[in-house]
């Protein structure tokens, strides 16, 4: 079975940020939002999870994975260099075999992250080794390895090619996905123009570059389907004014 941190909703709604989420409902009362925070809400944020957090199974009887009282708290973050920003297509059932969210099969995305385990010590364990779970810094041809002698991540080697921030949070319920999680937005910014990033191949992920603006465009007008999540991001004002900056 497969443990995830989890948080009653109850304490996200008692949170000063929860009044601000609520306020960018749609017209049809559901919640569908991308809202960038300010640092002090994201240490209150921070702090609150650490404090009410606990550990279940996802799936099963007394799974989470489809009990919204409970929220999953994600990482999602983009991967940015210069102009340029990492887009990803999720795996097919086929690919994936069972691993990741197949409800966003086939779909387009910018996140790269995911749940936090139990082993993972704090959030910026978790936050690094997601990253290097999914995707594979590379130069000159060849990936650099970023694991310590423990088979984690050593974060002062990989904090070196990236710096990374928590800049906002995601929570979507016009879906079952997103009803029973809970995003931890950041910007994980390559600082080293020789090094490139690409789809791990033993990961469920597929297609993976860094693209330009115009060239997700074009992704899209291929007939490529974002998820709910990288469409929120991609329409915000924040994207627009504040990724490349």
């Amino acid at each position: 079975m497969s443990q995830c941190l989890v948080i009653q909703k109850n304490k996200l709604e008692s949170l000063d940020i929860w009044k601000k989420i609520t306020e960018k409902k749609e017209s049809s009362g559901v919640l569908s939002v991308f809202l960038p925070l300010e640092r002090d809400e994201i240490e209150e944020l921070i702090r609150a999870i650490q404090e009410n957090k606990t550990f279940k199974e996802r799936y099963g009887e007394h799974g989470v994975e489809f009990d919204p009282t409970w929220q999953q708290i994600v990482f999602y973050g983009l991967i940015v260099k210069g102009k340029k920003f990492f887009t990803y297509t999720r795996g097919t059932p086929e690919k994936n075999k069972g691993q990741g969210e197949g409800r966003l099969s086939g779909k387009l995305a910018i996140g790269v992250g995911g749940h936090i385990e139990p082993f993972d010590t704090d959030f910026t364990d978790s936050l690094y080794r997601e990253i290097d779970e999914e995707v594979a810094f590379v130069r000159d041809g060849t990936r650099l390895d970023f694991r310590d002698g423990n088979g984690g991540v050593d974060i002062s080697l990989l904090g070196k090619i990236i710096s990374v921030e928590i800049t906002g949070v995601i929570k979507n319920d016009s879906d079952d996905v997103g009803t029973v999680h809970f995003g931890i937005f950041y910007i994980a910014r390559i600082m080293d123009d020789s090094t490139d990033v690409e789809i791990r191949d033993d990961h469920e992920n597929e297609f993976g570059s860094l693209v330009d603006t115009k060239e997700y465009t074009a992704l899209t007008e291929r007939g490529g389907i974002p998820e709910a999540w990288t469409e929120l991001v991609m329409k915000s004002d924040f994207f627009k004014s504040q990724i490349f900056k």
